[in-house]
């Protein structure tokens, strides 16, 4: 905006002068004054534009995170991404696999609701689910990197009822992934998938547990005795 013009005075209804601050050019009494256009009118979203817009970046930011998560969890052997044992890759290196900004980066670790990722200064890693097959990682390193807990009420494990016979013959096992997937709470939504049908409640005392940074509890496996209560989910 140019430099503020000359005081201006008017008569109200009175007929008293009134003095007004510096004149610049917008007022509505004096339209045109101080620019050739005319006083500028800007156009504010309405709130169900912004609402969209909100939507569209959390849409961008799950899509990034999922990206993300996929190599640093599944495909970074494939793909030629230097990764430590313990699951660690450097920023600078997924950035370029994945030509993705860091500014991108940054906002799918801080803004995603499923905490899938964890940063250390300039490198980046999954915080859990990994793949066995074609990843660099090894379970010994993984659960060296993570805090051994032993907890004593019931761990949870959400699936679905078509998995129910299987697992009651043979446990829970990780399959591909490393480790068994375990919440501390039957409310817990950190790891949980959306096709859940069913609960089951874990006795953990006498299995190795390991806490990942977005809190997921995670045994390499549970036997058929530890699963001791079956919840159906409404």
């Amino acid at each position: 905006m140019g430099t503020a013009g000359p005081l201006r005075a008017s008569r109200d209804r009175t007929g008293r002068r009134q003095r007004f601050g510096p004149y610049d050019g917008c007022r509505p009494e004096d339209p045109g004054q101080g620019s050739a256009a005319g006083p500028v009118l800007h156009r504010h979203a309405s709130r169900p534009e912004r609402e969209g817009a909100r939507a569209q970046a959390d849409v961008v930011v799950s899509r990034d995170s999922r990206r993300i998560s996929r190599l640093l969890r599944h495909t970074a052997g494939e793909r030629g991404l230097t990764m430590s044992a313990d699951g660690w890759s450097a920023i600078a290196d997924v950035l370029a696999v994945l030509e993705l900004t860091r500014s991108k980066l940054d906002a799918a670790v801080r803004d995603n609701d499923k905490q899938r990722l964890q940063v250390d200064g300039e490198r980046i890693r999954a915080c859990q689910g990994h793949s066995r097959a074609g990843m660099p990682v090894t379970r010994e390193a993984l659960e060296n990197s993570w805090e051994r807990v032993y907890p004593d009420d019931l761990l949870w494990h959400g699936t679905n009822r078509q998995a129910l016979p299987a697992i009651q013959r043979e446990g829970l096992k990780p399959g591909r992934r490393t480790h068994v997937h375990l919440a501390p709470s039957s409310d817990s939504q950190v790891g949980r998938r959306t096709s859940v049908e069913v609960l089951l409640g874990v006795d953990p005392r006498n299995l190795a547990v390991y806490r990942a940074p977005n809190g997921v509890l995670l045994p390499r496996e549970v036997p058929p005795d530890a699963i001791v209560r079956v919840d159906a989910v409404h």
